[in-house]
């Protein structure tokens, strides 16, 4: 990110500045965690660099290819995870959609799913509905189905925010351990 600087106008139209010369390079394979108040522009310079807003000024690029738009390199991993699966698809299914999208074979689609599932352990709940899921459950579903995309990156925003405080640290431990069986950049 060079320069980075974002914009929004307020219900009175004027222009507020919410990122301003924002400069940054996280390496890649990096677990780069982004501190800052409520209300400081941290969502915002995730949903930049997601590609679902545009900078009002600055340059980001992904190596040498600058983001245009949301992109297959990159993944998001929500903190509000009842909205972020699909209600009416097993757990298999949701981890399947991405790969399915991406045309890849029934037998590879298996593979993938199963791979990941295993990874999040939660290899026996393929059958499950995301209603039958607690949280912490629901978000591991959330990260097989980023992980399954085969990002490059992997842009989390405040994901075991909304969960217990023993669940939390649970999936703490465990987005380290896939970091390290993946080699996923973890933003």
């Amino acid at each position: 990110l060079k320069n980075i600087s974002k914009n929004f106008s307020n219900s009175s139209g004027e222009t507020i500045c919410i990122l301003n010369g924002i400069d940054l390079e996280v390496a890649d394979g990096a677990f780069f965690s982004l501190l800052g108040a409520s209300g400081c522009g941290k969502s915002t310079l995730l949903n930049i660099v997601a590609g679902f807003e545009e900078v009002s000024g600055g340059e980001i690029q992904i190596g040498a290819n600058a983001i245009e738009g949301p992109g297959t390199d990159r993944t998001v991993i929500f903190q509000d995870v009842s909205n972020a699966l699909f209600p009416y698809m097993t757990v298999f299914e949701n981890v399947e959609f991405g790969p399915k999208m991406s045309g890849q074979s029934k037998v590879d689609r298996k593979n993938i799913v199963e791979k990941y599932l295993n990874l999040v352990s939660l290899e026996k709940d393929a059958d499950k509905f995301p209603f039958e899921l607690s949280g912490g459950m629901k978000q591991r579903v959330q990260i097989a189905r980023a992980l399954a995309n085969d990002p490059d990156i992997l842009l989390m925003d405040e994901p075991f925010g909304a969960l217990d405080a023993i669940t939390k640290k649970h999936l703490q431990i465990e987005l380290k351990k896939i970091w390290k069986e993946t080699g996923k950049t973890i933003f």
